[in-house]
């Protein structure tokens, strides 16, 4: 049995979240970092009282990090698709089974305070984009986080960062995942994240239907426009985006780049071209 005390984050303390949602794959990958740092990742959410919440099964590092979880005494729902059944192994903790995979994405919405995403296939990265475009929409303005075990996500993290400086995502939305290299780091993370500016500049959509009844179960309540900062004003649709950074052709020095947009290590303004 791990020492959980260990594993315990004050921090988390102070924050109102309880219950955890984590995209994975459903294979281990082919080095062996990554079901590693998926038990660490369940044994510290068992320390810290969070529940698991996840897509279901025992396969791959999504049964690692449910195993991990459940071994340490703490909560595991899994919420899976009755077509995969077959091909999830055995069940962890409680189990939801649902018709389709969009019932599969809201229920998770709806049964966690935060989102942290692993190694994965194209599944998990579905996963993870729609959650962060959830956010920039204002559905939920929960925590997204990424864990970049053995530089996984390098090529996402450089992406985000492209994006920006290419005019396509805001300065602000370029920062909407927090990327941590280490499970101790992203759970200080958790702990600290907080909603970046540019996601505000959509912040004043009311939604109806079931993003509505998304947005209200969350919590979430649009911003009036007079309310935005001025530097977030700035990248609203229709008008001159002043703060987004140089296309990846440019010469200009990362040192214009907007602060967070160099979170990967060894990004010069070299690299952008």
């Amino acid at each position: 049995m791990t020492d959980l005390a260990a594993l315990r984050v004050p921090a988390l303390e102070q924050v109102n979240i309880r219950s955890v949602c984590v995209f994975c794959g459903s294979s281990s990958g082919r080095l062996p970092e990554y079901a590693e740092a998926a038990k660490l990742l369940g044994e510290y959410l068992a320390a810290n009282s969070i529940q698991l919440v996840y897509g279901g099964g025992s396969a791959g590092i999504m049964g690692t990090v449910a195993k991990a979880v459940h071994n340490n005494g703490g909560k595991v729902l899994g919420i899976i698709p009755r077509a995969l059944l077959a091909y999830s192994g055995a069940k962890i903790g409680e189990t939801i089974e649902v018709d389709d995979m969009h019932t599969r994405k809201q229920l998770m919405n709806e049964h966690s305070d935060a989102f942290i995403t692993l190694p994965g296939g194209l599944g998990t990265l579905e996963e993870f984009f729609e959650t962060a475009t959830w956010s920039q929409l204002n559905i939920h303005a929960k925590p997204i986080l990424v864990l970049d075990t053995a530089g996984y996500y390098a090529p996402i993290r450089n992406w985000f960062m492209a994006a920006a400086s290419s005019g396509f995502v805001s300065p602000g939305n370029a920062n909407i995942a927090a990327f941590s290299s280490t499970v101790p780091e992203l759970m200080t993370s958790l702990a600290t994240y907080s909603v970046t500016h540019g996601r505000g500049a959509l912040g004043d959509l009311a939604w109806s239907g079931k993003a509505g009844e998304l947005q209200k179960h969350n919590g979430v309540v649009p911003v009036a426009r007079d309310q935005v900062s001025a530097d977030v004003r700035s990248v609203w649709p229709g008008e001159q985006a002043d703060q987004v950074p140089p296309p990846p052709d440019s010469s200009a020095s990362t040192d214009k780049l907007p602060a967070g947009l160099l979170a990967s290590e060894g990004y010069t303004a070299a690299s952008q071209s």
